[in-house]
């Protein structure tokens, strides 16, 4: 549900990107592949933050006993889906220019790769957590490569990139955990702690996301936005 919701609002993307590809406007077709990535990364943050920091009682509540190693998968699964949310839009940008080969290659060495390191830590007698784990840095490898090739196919900022998608997404996910880690730890787990936990989780994350993670243009878009929707809602009322 996590990653659909997100893939959804990317798969939208994709076709505004191949038509500026098509144009040959490749500055303004890197700045949306940025942008896709971007708010791809704050929406799961916004909706997959809470789900990270109360996986413990969401599996309690839902299944009564906890498997063994579920909530370390879990948790490690939503780590790779944060990479795939911000590659996926450079995927796109490299397909639109068709040229599959590379990108085919370097993605295949970086998630094959992993099967060997697997295996050796597995036989030395390592917890298959350790394999999640090995595997989940592949996602980060596999980016790496992506980024090179869309900065060879169309001159991509990979700078500009890193400080403001990954980067900064992740210092919004340190912030964000503060206070909905205290309040977790502050009551009893059940339906109270995890009511509370997650609202304070999606209201600190949506304040930092609007204050940090947009720029001012884009928040007063939004500001703007807000108020055309309550000026309607009120004079509907009215």
């Amino acid at each position: 549900q996590v990653s659909g919701f997100v893939m959804n609002f990317q798969v939208a993307a994709g076709p505004q990107i191949y038509k500026l590809y098509a144009k040959g406007e490749y500055q303004q077709m890197n700045r949306l592949v940025c942008n896709t990535a971007k708010y791809s990364s704050y929406l799961l943050i916004l909706i997959g933050l809470p789900v990270f920091i109360k996986t413990e009682i969401l599996i309690r509540l839902w299944l009564g006993n906890i498997p063994e190693y579920v909530i370390p998968f879990i948790r490690i699964t939503l780590i790779e889906l944060f990479f795939k949310a911000i590659d996926f839009p450079i995927g796109n940008g490299i397909h639109a220019f068709g040229k599959m080969k590379l990108p085919n290659i370097t993605s295949s060495i970086a998630y094959i790769s992993v099967l060997p390191l697997t295996y050796i830590f597995l036989r030395l007698g390592a917890s298959p957590v350790i394999a999640y784990i090995i595997a989940c840095v592949s996602y980060p490898l596999a980016m790496a490569c992506d980024l090179w090739i869309l900065n060879k196919f169309s001159g991509f900022d990979i700078k500009f990139y890193l400080l403001n998608v990954p980067l900064k997404s992740i210092l919004i996910i340190l912030l964000s955990a503060i206070l909905p880690v205290f309040v977790s730890n502050s009551f009893e787990d059940g339906w109270l702690n995890l009511i509370l936990t997650s609202a304070v989780c999606a209201m600190v994350s949506a304040t930092l996301v609007f204050y940090i993670g947009l720029d001012a243009e884009m928040r007063e878009k939004v500001l703007r936005k807000v108020k055309n929707k309550l000026a309607f809602v009120l004079n509907k009322n009215t």
